[in-house]
């Protein structure tokens, strides 16, 4: 969702304007829930509405977001055409398929029913569109290799305001994403860059990018790191204990900062096991996991 420049609060009273203009508030029909999401790349969450559980031979609706907290209902295109015959809710994918920065649509619409799924391809830049965009790919290292929990916020100026939007990586499937498939999508309409990208990670590590570039194809991807100094952690002792379990110590220079132990069994493919942070300049690692394996490879990662 837009995030504004936040001044201060001065209560605690949550203020909210009752909207009683434009499709979204004086449409009345048989119709559920309302999922978010930016189309046409403009910087402004629009709506896609579905039809209520169990209704037949209705159609999705599409609402524009015109930046004022208006919506308009499209009822132009097949969208807003073709009766979608379902027997209960079934959430929509919205995904870029063919990487051109705008977002597409599929809808799965089967119950055991002979009825088709539907799939629709955004044409906004064929037509000659040209509001800018940016995917975001998350790598975790000390959190979840995909990200999923991560909140990604990014500030841009558009039309002559300054933005912030927030994204949450969810996974594939998740009710009300926004993602595409662990990506987060971002329309930043007349914005030729971003000032922050700000990443909020599970682990808690909080990292800043300025100045960066839009609609870089066919994402950009960002890695957990903690942008902490050399040298890398030593270890100092390992072993196994009596009943097998890995035990091992590293020390490190680098106060607060996060250590992770990784496994693996052929030095190709890693997997988190756990995450310490260095408290003392000395850190302690186990893996009860490493009963009954005669052969695993360790190493300890600093983000």
């Amino acid at each position: 969702m837009n995030k504004p420049e936040l001044s201060g609060a001065t209560n605690s009273i949550l203020n909210l304007t009752n909207v009683q203009a434009g499709d979204a508030v004086t449409a009345s029909s048989p119709y559920g829930w309302a999922k978010p999401v930016d189309y046409d790349n403009d910087g402004w969450q629009d709506l896609l509405v579905a039809p209520q559980s169990f209704s037949t031979s209705l159609t999705y609706r599409l609402l524009h977001n015109d930046g004022s907290g208006v919506f308009r209902h499209i009822t132009e295109g097949p969208l807003a055409n073709q009766r979608v015959h379902i027997s209960y809710i079934v959430v929509p994918s919205w995904g870029d398929y063919d990487n051109d920065g705008f977002l597409d649509l599929y809808i799965s619409a089967g119950n055991g029913l002979s009825e088709v799924n539907y799939l629709y391809r955004n044409n906004l830049k064929a037509t000659g569109n040209t509001h800018h965009w940016l995917k975001v790919k998350l790598l975790g290292v000390a959190s979840n290799h995909a990200g999923v929990g991560a909140k990604i916020r990014v500030k841009a100026t558009i039309r002559g305001q300054t933005v912030w939007q927030l994204r949450q990586v969810e996974a594939p499937g998740t009710p009300d994403t926004q993602n595409q498939g662990f990506l987060a999508h971002f329309g930043l309409g007349d914005a030729t860059k971003l000032d922050t990208l700000r990443i909020e990670w599970p682990s808690g590590i909080v990292q800043e990018l300025k100045d960066v570039a839009v609609d870089q194809e066919p994402y950009l991807t960002v890695r957990e790191t903690q942008n902490v100094p050399l040298p890398p952690p030593q270890v100092t002792a390992s072993g196994r204990t009596t009943d097998g379990t890995f035990q091992a110590t590293v020390t490190y220079a680098t106060m607060n900062a996060l250590c992770v132990l990784e496994a693996s069994t052929n030095l190709v493919q890693w997997t988190m096991l756990s995450v310490r942070t260095n408290t003392t300049g000395t850190v302690q690692f186990d893996d009860p996991g490493a009963t009954n394996r005669p052969a695993r490879f360790y190493r300890v990662v600093v983000p």
